[in-house]
This record gives structure tokens, sequence and C-alpha cells, in this order.
């Protein structure tokens, strides 16, 4: 690089001279309208009064030239042309430089905001697709100016997975490359700001509380929610969630009482466990039941003034005892036992077991009383 400083009206001549790689040129606008830049790239030598100019050289052998602001004059093998904002050209050593090639757009972003907030090390950055583009590149850097350390990635697809994205902000944008290699103008700029994520996932399952889902069948259908890109496992088995979250196994052959571990991991590597207590209700364990003050089953046969009727059952349960047009109701405990005491009558008893919860009925059974003859 030549630079020639005038103090007097702080102007400056400059020369730059690429031999070979890439180099891109931005310059102020007070740079623009008071210094000259001369750029030498392979066999062309160009004026700048741009403010983005990209230029590319292969030795001496040739040039590709962009500019995406301003104008460019550039002369190679005694022809001089003139490449205009969004323009290009390619120049080759012993030949005139191509006319003005019009670029590429920039690709539309498809993307819901300029910001996004991510907890887990990577993103599909994803695009609109250009007429007549060979490839893509996708740049990204901690830098807003791009003018630290940058990343690119060449892809033919409208779409690629940004990867070992490092905490705080990132900044992408990408550009359509035609079949001469000139790189069109960049799309808008995203950021991306990666934080870390301490926090579980959210794991809920419909229909239950405290863990406990009740069936009448020995199968049944679990739903419920967790987060959309965790990883969910129940009893060691991979469960799908679809883009809203939600899920749904189906499990038959249920024995009475069982557990299902459920797990979900998200992209962080944080957990969230929970155990889900399935119970197949059946007559045989609910209506075994036990009648102080009174013999027999059914008829039962009342020898007290006071009939004290128990079982045990399962936690999550109400058990509700009519008779005579008198209603009484008490929950099962933490072990499922219960029990409730009745002034017998002659008539029938109605033993149900319901949600105590929800509410729902499950099952009921109905008893014949009678006073002992």
């Amino acid at each position: 690089r030549k630079s020639r400083i005038d103090k007097l009206d702080e102007s400056s001549d400059n020369e730059i001279t690429l031999k070979n790689g890439s180099l891109l040129a931005k310059l102020s606008a007070s740079a623009k309208s008071k210094s000259k830049y001369i750029l030498n790239a392979g066999p062309s030598t160009s004026e700048l009064n741009s403010q983005n100019f990209y230029a590319e050289a292969e030795g001496t052998q040739k040039a590709k030239l962009t500019n995406y602001d301003g104008i460019a004059i550039v002369n190679a093998n005694d022809v001089t042309i003139t490449i205009g904002k969004n323009e290009g050209t390619i120049v080759e050593e012993g030949k005139d430089p191509l006319p003005p090639i019009k670029l590429l757009p920039a690709p539309q972003l498809v993307w819901t905001s300029r910001d996004s907030i991510i907890y887990r090390n990577e993103i599909l950055f994803a695009f609109t697709e250009v007429k007549n583009a060979a490839d893509y590149r996708v740049q990204y850097s901690a830098s807003a100016n791009f003018d630290g350390e940058v990343q690119t990635i060449k892809t033919l697809q409208t779409s690629t997975v940004l990867k070992d994205l490092p905490l705080g902000t990132t900044y992408v944008r990408v550009q359509a490359v035609d079949n001469l290699g000139l790189k069109g103008p960049h799309s808008e700029t995203i950021r991306i700001n990666r934080n870390v994520d301490n926090k579980p996932p959210a794991l809920f399952i419909d229909d239950t509380r405290n863990d406990l889902l009740f069936t009448l069948t020995n199968s049944v259908t679990i739903t419920g929610v967790s987060e959309p890109n965790a990883h969910l496992e129940a009893d060691e088995k991979h469960v799908v969630i679809n883009g809203s979250g939600q899920f749904k196994i189906n499990k038959t052959n249920l024995q009475n009482d069982q557990v299902i571990a459920f797990t979900s991991v998200d992209d962080s590597g944080n957990k969230t466990q929970k155990k889900l207590r399935v119970i197949h209700l059946t007559e045989d364990v609910l209506f075994d039941l036990h009648f102080q003050g009174a013999i027999g089953s059914n008829p039962i046969q009342f020898t007290q003034n006071e009939l004290i009727i128990s079982g045990k059952a399962y936690p999550g349960l109400q058990v509700e005892v009519s008779m005579a047009g008198h209603i009484k109701s008490v929950r099962t405990d933490i072990k499922g036992r219960w029990g409730i005491a009745v002034a017998p009558q002659n008539g029938s008893l109605n033993i149900s077991f319901q949600n105590a919860y929800s509410g729902q009925n499950y099952l009921t059974k109905s008893y014949t009383i009678e006073g002992k003859q």
C-alpha cells in the first residue's frame, strides 16, 4: 500500500496492490469524497469511488471485481469500463475486461425476527432461493461489521446449520454467487443471541394430578407436552415430539398398578424426570371391602346401630356412600386406605369411586342392607 496525505485539505491518495487472495474495501463517506483510491488486482487497475468494493486476485492471471456502492472505473488491456452499484466484472491477463455484469440480488431471509435468542449451540439458518444462483455463501461473525474473525459456509441449499455458536451475539448474513463466481450483495444481517440455559425443560402430562392416571381398561393413551426440541423417553423408549411440543404414547397390557418413567432432555443438557403412576381400576380391588357391625357380603345384615365400611384402594380417589337419600364421602389416604361410618337402614347401599380432583366417576356397586332377623 502506498499513501500520500495532503494536510491542507485532509485528502489523500492511496494505492493498494492485491497480489493474491481477496480484499474488501469499505470506505467512509468522507474518504470517498475527499480521497483517491487505486486498487491493483491481478491484471486490472481500478479507481474506487465506492464505499463497498470487493476484489479477488489469482496472481497476475485473473481478477474478479464486484462493486456494491457508487462506481468503480476499471482499466485492463488499455480498455476502461465503469461498474456501478451491484455490478461486477472479470479481468483476465491479456484480455479486455468483461462488460459490467449485474450481480444477483441478495437472498431474502426466512426469519420471523432480526433478533433470536437460543439456548443451544446450533441453529438452522434459512433463506429464499435466488434464480440462477450457482451457490450461496453464509457468513457469521462476532463482529457486527464482519471485520473480525468471519466464518464462511458454502452451500448449494437454501438453508444451513450454524454449529458451535459461542455464547453472546453472533451476526449472520448470506449472499448469492453466480456461475462466473461473482458474489452478489449481502442480505440483511440478523443477530443470534446464545444464552446459558440452566432451566430444565417443561414436562406436563394431560389429565393427571399428583402424577396419577386412572383407567378402566388395560390400555391407555397418554398425552402431554414438553419443549419442541427436547429428547423425550418413556421407560427408556424414544417418544416423538411434534413442532408444538406435544406427544402421545399408547400403553397396552397394563398391570393393575404400574409406574412409567419419563425423561425430557433439552439441547443444553438440562433434564426433567417424572414418574407417572398408571392405575387400572378393577372391581376386585376397589370393592374388596370390610363391613364392621354387619355380617354377610350381599345382602349385608347389620348387627349394630353404626356400620363402618372400609377398604384399601389407591390414592387420589374419593369414595362416596349413599343410603336412604343420605350421602357421605371420604378421600383415600396416600396408601389408598379409607373408612366411613353410616347409620344403617334397610334398603340399598351404593358405593362409588371417583377421581378426587376432577370428580369423574369410575365404578359404582350396589348392596342390599337389612337388619339381622
